[in-house]
């Protein structure tokens, strides 16, 4: 996935379900995605989300690390067909 798509795929998670459920995202070397939820609702919506705009992804649940979950569905993202920038919110800037 190129950078300007994954960062504009980050803005489109903060914009539309950071007040949904509880996620995180984590960007990886090779230029995947990976975002984790950690209830089976955000779980759907994640997959429904991830299928409308064609992304090519691998899921997974595993027990989580962070000492306050019991689990979480993990979403490594590869690719997107689909062009986020026309779905993102960007405000104008000030010239």
């Amino acid at each position: 996935m190129d950078e300007v798509n994954r960062d504009n795929l980050i803005l489109l998670l903060k914009q539309g379900v950071k007040d949904l459920y509880e996620y995180k995202c984590e960007k990886s070397i090779n230029g995947a995605l990976y975002i984790a939820v950690y209830s089976f609702d955000g779980f759907m919506d994640m997959v429904n989300i991830l299928a409308a705009i064609g992304a090519y992804f691998n899921v997974d649940k595993r027990e989580s690390f962070d000492g306050v979950h019991e689990y979480e569905y993990g979403f490594t993202i590869n690719d997107c067909k689909e062009d986020l920038s026309k779905y993102v919110y960007k405000p104008n800037k000030k010239r």
